[in-house]
């Protein structure tokens, strides 16, 4: 699978798809949101502002991203319309040939997307962003099975598929410096940033449109996310401490606060603000992070 090989001047970014890469509740009162003819949504802004984004992070890393989509939607999932769900989706907000005849060339994301890998993970689909026909614009590439041998327990299916994915993009794990993760559940997403990686690659974890107060109980979910377990009993009720907020640390043992404390497991976690256009937010954070003249500084959003 040598064609799939990242270049040294790529990244990968690994994004989950409702309410990250795409955010179809919010956009419809967007300016510039509309329906076309065929009565299809036509989400102009969310194409744009993505394409600008991609486009400043390229320009000010020199480093070009490679967007993989991980979602627990299944291959074979018929939406209420009949179209085949993510797929289709993913077709008309971003390759739809009749609605980008006058795009101009900053604006066109398409080159940005080469991978989405279903909840069925045995396979992985190629994107040929070239392509001007729904048929034509996804190939299914089975993996080998060696790269199925890449198993996890259920709740972390999703860093199963990235685990799987990276093995055939970056087998000799030398080539990546960075990998960004993005999601709006902790419980699903995050799990993706913990596969393992050689010292010196930086990940990073966006989580769009949530919250940007980074709290005890928040950092305790990310921990539960990727396996952490706790045990420390209250002292005044004998009771196991189930909710973690500023009062109860105080009572954890050391150890259980060293988990917390170590929710990100070293590597950079971004908390966008709530009701923005989160992943738009995060890629800028990760551009200037990537290209601090100063060296990567771990901020907490």
């Amino acid at each position: 699978m040598n064609e799939f090989r990242l270049k040294s001047d790529e990244m990968m970014f690994f994004l989950d798809f409702n309410n990250t890469l795409v955010d179809y509740a919010n956009e419809y009162d967007m300016p510039g949101f509309y329906f076309d003819r065929a009565g299809f949504a036509n989400p102009y802004r969310m194409r744009t502002i993505l394409a600008k984004a991609l486009v400043e992070f390229e320009e000010k890393t020199g480093i070009t991203p490679v967007i993989c989509i991980v979602t627990n939607a299944r291959g074979n999932a018929i939406d209420n319309n009949g179209y085949m769900g993510i797929l289709n989706d993913l077709y008309r907000t971003f390759f739809y040939e009749e609605e980008l005849t006058k795009i101009h060339p900053r604006s066109d994301v398409r080159r940005f997307f080469k991978y989405l890998m279903h909840y069925e993970n045995d396979s992985f689909i190629k994107i040929n962003p070239s392509s001007r026909t729904f048929n034509g614009l996804f190939e299914e590439i089975p993996f080998d099975p060696k790269t199925l041998d890449i198993r996890y327990i259920e709740q972390f299916r999703k860093k199963e598929s990235v685990d799987r994915l990276m093995s055939v993009v970056d087998p000799r794990k030398n080539t990546s410096k960075f990998i960004l993760f993005a999601g709006d559940s902790i419980k699903d997403d995050y799990p993706m940033k913990e596969i393992w990686t050689p010292e010196g690659i930086s990940k990073i974890f966006i989580r769009p449109g949530k919250s940007q107060k980074l709290t005890y109980s928040v950092m305790r979910e990310f921990c539960e996310a990727k396996g952490d377990t706790f045990s420390s009993i209250n002292p005044k009720n004998g009771k196991k401490i189930i909710c973690t907020d500023e009062h109860s640390f105080a009572l954890l043992s050391p150890e259980d606060q060293a988990k917390i404390l170590n929710f990100h497991s070293g590597d950079y976690v971004y908390l966008t603000r709530k009701n923005t256009p989160g992943l738009i937010e995060g890629i800028a954070m990760a551009a200037d992070l990537i290209s601090g003249a100063n060296g990567p500084q771990r901020q907490m959003f």
